[in-house]
């Protein structure tokens, strides 16, 4: 299967993957997302779901890291297919249809992220050290007695 990953933020690289032969074309809300375009993210992956009709190419999926805890509590009794009564969480009101369920698991990836974590937190720390290394190499100081 062919998954392509696509910023929400950018509608013409979305139009672009929808037009491909992809399986689905995921809406990344998170990761390839920055935070100050969450909101334009938010917005065009929910104008893309609206527009979304019959499926005639790729399946069309959003995906996001976790959700609030309000929102998880109104969609965790939804069965397959099953649309959700409106209700409303601090982000405002939502209807939610559960188009299915999936397991995931994610414990490679997860590793594979903690990793890189660990591989950037010792980089800055290496860089703050040579930083404070060239200070004080550059630092001049006289003693007057």
């Amino acid at each position: 299967m062919i998954f392509l990953f696509v910023p929400a933020y950018e509608p013409r690289k979305i139009a672009h993957a929808l037009d491909t032969s992809s399986d689905a074309v995921i809406l990344d809300l998170e990761d390839a997302v920055p935070e100050a375009r969450k909101a334009e993210a938010r917005r065009e992956a929910s104008q893309c779901l609206a527009r979304a009709g019959p499926p005639h190419g790729p399946a069309l999926w959003v995906r996001i890291n976790a959700t609030d805890p309000e929102f998880e509590q109104d969609i965790a009794p939804l069965k397959d297919n099953e649309i959700s009564e409106p209700f409303k969480t601090q982000f405002g009101w939502h209807i939610a249809q559960m188009l299915g369920h999936r397991r995931i698991d994610n414990s490679d990836e997860l590793r594979r992220r903690q990793a890189m974590e660990a591989i950037r937190a010792s980089k800055a720390d290496e860089a703050t050290e040579l930083w404070l290394r060239q200070m004080r190499d550059e630092a001049y100081v006289e003693y007057k007695s």
